[in-house]
């Protein structure tokens, strides 16, 4: 089978032709504004414009969640003290009983001390009395 027979067309400049396989041929201009022969190019529409909830509801939080996270902050450093607090004055009744009271630990000590010598001297005669008494029933 042979060809078809095309005519000879000059093409225009910035343009490209093109010939389909049932021999009809297709002119495309090449420029700013591309235009294929026998259709038009419509503008874009726009896209649609977003929903944009999402995103505030999410700011929203985040600055509602930091405000109460800074309040909450204020108001525990105020409950607290931020400076440290004075040392609590001494009264004359208390200086008296905490003197008491260590005379009283003092005097306490001193019997304890004195309970623990007696259990080791009774603790030393004990022991010694069981080894005087064991080698005499030994002896045979």
């Amino acid at each position: 089978m042979a060809a078809p027979a095309v005519a000879a067309q000059t093409p225009a400049p910035g343009s490209i032709t093109i010939i389909g396989s049932d021999g009809k041929a297709k002119t495309i201009i090449v420029g700013s504004d591309p235009v294929i022969a026998g259709t038009e190019v419509s503008a874009v529409p726009p896209p649609p414009s977003r929903d944009e909830f999402a995103q505030g509801m999410a700011a929203g939080v985040s600055a509602g969640s930091v405000l109460l996270l800074i309040r909450w902050l204020y108001l525990r450093f105020k409950r607290r003290g931020v400076s440290s607090p004075a040392s609590p004055q001494i009264s004359n009744d208390s200086t008296e009983r905490l003197e008491r009271l260590e005379r009283g630990m003092e005097s306490i000590a001193i019997e304890i001390e004195r309970i623990s010598e007696g259990q080791r001297f009774v603790t030393k005669l004990l022991s010694d009395s069981h080894t005087q008494a064991v080698p005499s029933s030994v002896d045979r």
